[in-house]
């Protein structure tokens, strides 16, 4: 078992909204992990290929989120199981996908694999035998019928275990991964939203408001480097943040994100901390627990709930005043005053 496999890490999220009960679920998910392991996986190894069986394919970025690997740790994982021809590369251009050969592909050669390292085992056994015994020969034989055993026990672990993936995993085409997460400190928060700002293709929508994972006045150079993709990066602030006699490191910070690109407009409340990305992921704060020293973040990948939040962003935009550069707000300016009528003047009577 390697460094990753301690992380606590599970394909649970992955595979658990396919069947049944929760509790039928999860047995089925810890005991598919077991067999993989038994079959001579790491547990990272197993997560990875169940995330695959599930999926379909996808790219390393999502493989990372979802098993809770780091980004480094996956390569390694995927290179190892492609070696292996358990897990494949699909073809075309753009960012690299990986795919899993399919269920019985994978099992027989998880079979195989086995096979020849029983074997190899039995001969490994066998020739010390016979340099150290002289009745290596009844040896041979005991270990040939264990061997036996041995591949008769595989053969039905393995048809148990074809069973329980047709159960597990959908016969009707790949399923997209896993749609939530939760992130519980600041440190992961951050982490996740620069891997989350890395894979942007087009648009970045935002709802600034304390608290902030970055320091007030540093830039954080993953949104310049998105812009300089030419995502369309939208932000909307409260007013009372831009008003603040203390946030000056705040006003000088979004005024190089203006700079750099990013439009930006004022509203007086926002409700929520909230971040979409490109319509399909969302990244939203759970305030309620005012005494935690950081609110727990609930990241979402679905694409009509992400758009959904989208939309409601689309509105408050519509409705909100222009950000300007010199950071003030329109609504502060008192109303300009409306010139006063003339009345009307009085012709003098004609004198008789």
């Amino acid at each position: 078992m390697t460094a990753d496999d301690s992380t606590g890490g599970s394909a649970h999220s992955i595979l658990a909204p396919t069947i049944g009960s929760p509790s039928r679920a999860l047995l089925a998910i810890e005991e598919l992990q077991r067999d993989f392991e038994d079959f001579g996986l790491t547990g990272s190894e197993a997560r990875v290929l169940l995330a695959l069986l599930q999926a379909g394919s996808a790219n390393s970025l999502q493989l990372a989120r979802v098993c809770n690997v780091s980004r480094t740790n996956i390569y390694r994982l995927l290179d190892g199981l492609t070696r292996r021809r358990l897990v494949q590369r699909v073809p075309g251009d753009g960012p690299a996908r990986w795919a899993s050969p399919g269920r019985e592909q994978l099992l027989d050669r998880l079979q195989v694999d086995q096979e020849e390292r029983l074997q190899a085992m039995q001969v490994e056994q066998e020739e010390r035998l016979a340099a150290l015994h002289a009745d290596h020969e009844r040896r041979v034989r005991d270990l040939k019928h264990r061997h036996d055993q041995r591949v008769r026990d595989l053969g039905s672990r393995v048809e148990k275990t074809r069973e329980l993936l047709t159960e597990v995993v959908s016969k009707h085409g790949p399923s997209p991964l896993l749609q939530v997460h939760l992130i519980p400190n600041a440190r992961q928060l951050k982490l996740s939203y620069e891997q989350l700002l890395a894979g942007l293709r087009s648009e970045l929508l935002v709802f600034v408001r304390p608290p902030y994972s970055w320091s007030a006045g540093t830039v954080n150079p993953a949104i310049i480097e998105a812009l300089a993709r030419r995502v369309e990066a939208r932000v909307l602030y409260e007013a009372a943040q831009l008003g603040d006699p203390e946030a000056e490191g705040f006003r000088k910070e979004i005024d190089a994100y203006h700079r750099a690109g990013v439009e930006a407009r004022i509203v007086d409340h926002l409700p929520i901390k909230l971040a979409v990305f490109d319509r399909k992921i969302a990244l939203i704060a759970l305030m309620e627990n005012t005494s935690a020293p950081y609110p727990t973040f609930l990241l979402v990948e679905h694409e009509g709930f992400a758009s959904f939040l989208a939309e409601a962003f689309d509105q408050r935009w519509s409705a909100a005043r222009v950000y300007r550069a010199d950071g003030s707000d329109p609504a502060a300016e008192p109303p300009a005053k409306k010139p006063a009528k003339r009345s009307a003047k009085t012709k003098p009577a004609a004198r008789t």
